[in-house]
């Protein structure tokens, strides 16, 4: 019998997803410096696309968590650091589940939500890297203290931000 096989149900706390975004801060900014680097023009044009589609599916919550993980994703893949994709991927299943509770199906917060994304996808148009490793820093900073706040102050979403993920892919007690 194999040891850490089969799916484990893991509940957040407010530190696992403060931690879970200073991951994101760390990667996320570093990619988005990487792919102004590489000068890979696709990038660009797939943010875009990804931006039109989280406009048209903005006001459906699950959805719009949907498009939003793929735009980091993409940001991450386009960098070109294998690495970072890596441990990008190897966190999806947190992501999503924070993702999927912060998007709210409310018009403001779709708006803002579009409105994000479509400013971070013209910071990176520009070519300015230092420009973009702030800007996605700043995004992500403030979804990480919305998110923890959240998780303090409503213990309910606790229970809805269980994550199912495959024991083989973890490492350490518990996560």
């Amino acid at each position: 019998e194999e040891p850490r096989r089969g799916m484990f149900v893991m509940q957040l706390t407010p530190d696992d997803v403060r931690d879970i975004y200073d991951l994101r801060i760390a990667i996320e900014s570093r990619a988005a410096r990487l792919l102004i680097e590489r000068g890979e023009p696709a990038a660009i044009a797939a943010l875009r696309g990804l931006v039109e589609e989280l406009e048209g599916v903005s006001h459906r919550g699950a959805d719009a968590a949907k498009v939003d993980f793929r735009f980091h994703e993409t940001v991450c893949l386009m960098s070109g650091n294998q690495r970072l994709h890596g441990v990008f991927v190897r966190h999806a299943t947190e992501l999503r589940t924070l993702l999927r509770l912060d998007a709210e199906p409310t018009a403001e917060a779709a708006n803002l939500l579009v409105r994000q994304h479509d400013e971070l996808t013209n910071i990176v148009a520009s070519h300015d890297p230092d420009a973009a490793e702030a800007a996605f820093r700043q995004h992500l900073e403030e979804a990480r203290e919305r998110m923890v706040t959240r998780f303090r102050d409503f213990p309910e979403d606790r229970g809805q931000a269980e994550s199912v993920g495959d024991a083989r892919a973890t490492r350490g007690p518990g996560r």
